[in-house]
């Protein structure tokens, strides 16, 4: 029998920082259910500062899953967790052809930031992951400059960006959270029609296409265009917030008796 998979964005999906609680009863629930099943995480923030916060939570049992930055996967092992090398390889040497290939982009970008923004690169790994802005319009301006720039360039075909309030990541078109969590539905066996996801922002809108989950969750905290792909997908927009909608989309759509 195939696995039933759940995959939830974080920030005001699976958790809301005024209420944390019902991210342990989603937890709890997931944990007691006998079907066969496997759930995680799928996250803008890099691994370390989402684990902080989840044991911060204090859940009675942490996800199966867990993919940090749009695209790096990591297992639950019994002796900890293990990030998945094959696809990490694969996505590293792609995000390197990309700064190689949009060098001159970048250097642009930088000018057009400085001069018009207070925004700040981030980077991990010493290699460049996005910026940081210091307002949600400085982010929105940015990427209307990007679009204008790459219009009708090569790069235009393999720029990818994902964006939430005031953080903007940049990325090879080739891995996203849709990507990255059909990968994670690959090496554990499930399928499309038994995968439910959730998320509330627009870097979630990758995963919330029915080719990748035929089960779809938006929370009533949701943008307003994540709640209407959601609609238009067939899925389920809450009245509840963060964990307490993702409950009520579960029940709503009948994946529980």
């Amino acid at each position: 029998m195939k696995p039933w998979i759940y995959a939830f964005d974080f920030d005001g999906t699976f958790v809301s920082s005024n209420h944390p609680q019902p991210a342990i009863e989603l937890a709890d629930f997931l944990s007691s259910n006998d079907e066969n099943h496997y759930w995680g995480i799928n996250t803008g923030r890099n691994f370390d500062f989402l684990y902080k916060d989840l044991q911060k939570l204090g859940l009675n049992i942490e996800p199966d899953f867990i993919i940090a930055r749009e695209r790096e996967i990591y297992f639950k092992q019994d002796d900890g967790w293990s990030k998945d090398a094959v696809a990490w390889e694969e996505c590293l040497d792609k995000h390197l052809e990309l700064l190689e290939k949009g060098s001159s982009f970048f250097t642009r970008a930088k000018s057009w930031l400085e001069q018009n923004t207070q925004a700040t690169w981030e980077f991990e790994d010493n290699y460049l992951q996005g910026v940081v802005g210091q307002s949600h319009e400085e982010i929105l301006a940015f990427i209307e400059w990007i679009k204008q720039d790459i219009a009708g360039q090569d790069l235009e075909r393999i720029l990818h960006y994902e964006y939430n309030t005031i953080y903007l990541r940049f990325g090879h078109a080739g891995f996203n959270k849709g990507q990255a969590l059909q990968e994670v539905v690959k090496k554990l066996n499930g399928c499309v029609t038994q995968t439910i996801v959730a998320g509330d922002a627009a870097n979630d809108l990758a995963m919330l296409k029915r080719e990748v989950a035929q089960h779809i969750i938006a929370p009533s905290n949701a943008c307003d265009y994540v709640k209407q792909q959601v609609l238009n997908q067939g899925g389920w927009v809450s009245h509840l917030e963060a964990s307490h909608g993702i409950m009520d989309g579960i029940k709503g759509l009948k994946l529980v008796k």
